[in-house]
């Protein structure tokens, strides 16, 4: 769009309702388990998905709350899936992985998924790797290592950044692969 002046201004105006709205007051781990509950239902749109889902545990007796529950059907056997959603600054360690196998138990849910935007300790990765009855996958969203910075047109081109020439660098030879 051109003003009467001959500049170009730019219609920034949202409010049609294809635009999505986020309350700004929702908290950042409440949109994450949303997102993954968007994802799972994208993932198999014949399942039921369930966001925030509660019941009474089989073996406690008390209520039980999971992110989000997954009911679905294979070779006409019904399956439910519950799936954790850790937002955390931190990895997730074994005992949360523990944690979440004994609710998966007294939900009485064949299979579980944990997710997380920090990571996994290797202990945590291997006690869902041995988990039998019920299965837990684990889910690592942790972002990986930066890519290295584009080269600077005009420098020259190197194989490798070789030893370092500061007599402070104790690393030696660095190389980005190394990350």
């Amino acid at each position: 769009m051109v003003n009467p002046a001959g500049e170009e201004e730019f219609d920034f105006d949202c409010s049609d309702a294809e635009h999505e709205t986020i309350e700004p007051s929702e908290p950042q781990w409440r949109q994450f388990e949303h997102n993954v509950a968007s994802l799972t239902q994208q993932l198999d749109a014949g399942a039921e998905v369930t966001h925030n889902y509660s019941c009474e545990g089989r073996v406690s007796g008390r209520p039980r709350q999971v992110d989000v529950f997954v009911t679905g059907t294979i070779a006409d056997n019904e399956m439910n899936i519950a799936i954790e959603c850790k937002r955390w600054t931190r990895r997730l360690g074994i005992g949360g992985v523990d944690e979440f196998a004994g609710k998966l138990i007294d939900l009485g849910v064949e299979r579980g998924v944990l997710y997380s935007l920090s990571g996994f300790t290797a202990w945590a990765d291997d006690r869902a790797k041995g988990a039998v009855q019920p299965r837990i996958e684990l889910r690592d969203l942790a972002p990986t290592a930066p890519e290295p910075p584009p080269w600077q047109p005009g420098l020259p081109e190197f194989t490798g950044f070789g030893d370092c020439p500061n007599t402070n660098c104790y690393n030696g030879d660095i190389r980005w692969d190394a990350w």
